[in-house]
């Protein structure tokens, strides 16, 4: 599963265009959650942990339909965000936490 980041969808859709084809090389059917919204990192650098807080909480009903497939994004910014749901939303633990890769990640743990 994509998470395109706002960011990173802005700026770099050609990369996030690249996810289909490369999922589905690898055997993942290539999923962009629609629901998906901002991962919410520039609201907390900015002190907004409230509108952060509500962010992540879309997000991780975005990404529960399938909790079998891995959640990939090559927004470093994003992923690192999300990577920290749990410190952010501390009562909250939720398997999003642990599948969220970086590309790279991803790329690496992919058989040749």
């Amino acid at each position: 599963m994509l998470f395109t980041g706002c960011v990173g969808e802005g700026l770099f859709s050609r990369v996030n265009k690249s996810y289909g084809p490369c999922a589905q090389v690898n055997g993942i059917g290539p999923s962009v959650p629609e629901k998906q919204v901002c991962c919410g990192a520039l609201h907390a650098h900015a002190g907004d942990l409230a509108g952060a807080r509500a962010l992540a909480r879309q997000n991780i009903n975005a990404f529960s339909a399938n909790e079998n497939v891995p959640v990939v994004t090559n927004a470093g910014g994003c992923g690192g965000h999300a990577r920290i749901y749990g410190h952010l939303l501390s009562s909250v633990k939720h398997s999003l936490l642990l599948r969220v890769n970086s590309a790279k990640e991803f790329a690496t743990s992919v058989s040749n």
